[in-house]
């Protein structure tokens, strides 16, 4: 049940419209701040800038899940076997697919 609460949360995000707004994200490492700024180009293609490859990783996984993030929370109740708690029957074999 936890699982279904937490993925209804995040889908609800996902359908949330995105701003004009470029996201500077923060990220502490140990005493360290590291700061990534992602800018979308006209036709929404995501540049990551930051100062270490590390968190450019980060960064691109931030806009990978602003922009698809009901397809990563898919797969990964799919790669738990545990699609069919949330999508019913049908999912089954979903889920022992992704049990092999």
């Amino acid at each position: 049940m936890r699982i279904l609460a937490l993925f209804s949360l995040f889908l609800a995000a996902s359908m949330c419209t995105h701003s004009d707004a470029q996201p500077e994200l923060e990220i502490q490492q140990g005493e360290r701040i590291e700061t990534v700024t992602i800018y979308r180009d006209d036709w929404g293609v995501p540049h990551v800038y930051a100062g270490r490859e590390e968190d450019g990783f980060y960064g691109l996984g931030y806009a990978r899940a602003e922009d698809r993030l009901e397809g990563i929370l898919r797969r990964y109740l799919e790669v738990r076997g545990e699609s069919a708690a949330v999508f019913g029957s049908q999912a089954i074999q979903t889920d022992l697919r992704g049990l092999q």
